[in-house]
């Protein structure tokens, strides 16, 4: 049987093979969906699990078909229409591996697009879920007392504090108490072995009962005035004693100069110079429960015109919480872990997680008046060290401890001479 073949037939095999190379070349809409599928899974971290094909063979198959639809092109052109029925069924059996290609490219794209919507969802998931504990955790320190705000502020570094503690000042963390740099913010957490954490261990069941007798007083005290944020003691008879505790301490052997401790109600406010009794002095912070502390150089408030009696309202605003966001640090101690605070900062304690019936949180701080770190704290930070903790001296005329406190407090930072 004899075939006819015109050059117009030859001709219009050749278009359909060009149609094929344009619909996989690079460029194609076919493969540019493949490629954009495919680079979105890997910007969302996604993997190749669960693919029709493993992307490189099918990207060699790609490759493969295009060197064959380029040379299936030249043969038809050198082949005369006499000899043509001999190429047809090279044209068909590349067109059966065109359709299988297609066919692949597509399946392997909607694969792509399911794989990144399932991650998308995902992604949205954890992401409402995390702003969900953010809105919920501000939404407690609102009712707590703090401005909507700066609420915000501490929620949104307490849920992410990785994340934004990369960006302000470092702390040690378990140092061995001959790397312990007093000037430097450090923490020790209770599964470590170090003298510190050893003494404060020590300390705390030594005094076991006057302890807990100090935590009864202070319940007492919250629940007989339903409006107080917190209250905070002094321990009276309570020495802490250990190398590290009483090395270049000084006046240590003093009424005032022995441990607090404070309770404070679930996400209360409590900040400045009302949340601890060393008023911007170097101080170990120990937490009894959880407890969040937010800490903010008083050099830096100073620096940028900001008295320390204004701290509070300061904070309040945009131009305090853009403040913040550059200078101030929030930092996570878990019970019965140690925090050392250097001098002059100002600091926020508060209490988001608590699982006691009476929804308390419970401190115990101890200031560490090492005349080495007194000696580098900058005169006008000094000054207004003094002239706030003299304010709030004087609102407790009364207050037989706030009176040891105070003179202790003259003692280690007196005025200048002449002054």
């Amino acid at each position: 049987m004899l075939s006819f073949v015109t050059l117009k037939d030859k001709q219009d095999k050749i278009d359909k093979v060009q149609r094929w190379e344009t619909e996989i070349n690079a460029t194609s809409p076919l493969w540019l969906k493949l490629m954009a599928g495919k680079d979105k899974l890997q910007e969302r971290s996604g993997n190749n699990r669960d693919l029709p094909m493993d992307p490189d063979v099918l990207h060699a198959t790609w490759e493969d078909m295009q060197k064959k639809l380029a040379k299936l092109k030249e043969i038809i052109e050198e082949t005369s229409k006499d000899d043509f029925a001999s190429v047809l069924g090279k044209i068909e059996s590349v067109e059966s591996e065109m359709d299988i290609l297609r066919v692949n490219i597509e399946e392997q794209t909607k694969s792509y697009n399911w794989k990144c919507k399932q991650l998308g969802g995902s992604s949205r998931r954890q992401y409402q879920a995390a702003r969900w504990k953010i809105t919920k955790m501000a939404s407690t320190l609102v009712e707590g007392g703090h401005d909507s705000g700066f609420a915000k502020f501490i929620a949104t570094r307490i849920c992410d504090q990785a994340k934004y503690n990369e960006q302000t000042w470092a702390v040690l963390v378990n140092p061995a108490l001959t790397d312990f740099d007093k000037k430097q913010l450090a923490i020790w957490f209770p599964d470590g072995e170090n003298k510190l954490t050893d003494e404060w261990s020590h300390n705390m069941n030594s005094n076991k009962d006057a302890v807990n007798a100090k935590i009864i007083s202070l319940k007492g005290a919250l629940e007989a005035h339903e409006r107080w944020p917190s209250s905070i003691g002094a321990m009276n008879g309570i020495k802490f004693e250990g190398e590290a505790l009483q090395k270049d301490m000084i006046s240590g052997d003093m009424e005032g100069a022995g441990p607090w401790m404070g309770a404070i109600r679930l996400s209360s406010h409590r900040g400045e110079f009302s949340c601890i009794s060393s008023h911007g002095l170097p101080t170990f912070f120990y937490a009894l429960t959880d407890m969040v502390v937010h800490l903010t150089p008083m050099k830096d408030l100073l620096a940028g015109g900001i008295m320390l009696e204004d701290f509070t309202s300061f904070c309040e605003t945009p131009s305090g919480l853009s403040f913040l966001e550059k200078h101030s640090r929030i930092v996570k101690v878990p019970s019965t872990s140690l925090l050392f605070i250097p001098g002059a900062c100002v600091v926020h304690v508060v209490a988001t997680e608590i699982f006691n019936i009476e929804k308390l949180g419970y401190f115990v701080h101890q200031p560490f008046a090492s005349a080495e770190i007194l000696d580098e704290i900058p005169q006008q930070v000094k000054t207004a060290i003094r002239t706030r903790a003299s304010q709030h001296y004087d609102t407790k005329p009364n207050s037989e401890m706030w009176k040891a406190r105070a003179e202790w407090f003259a003692k280690i930072l007196p005025p200048p001479a002449g002054a």
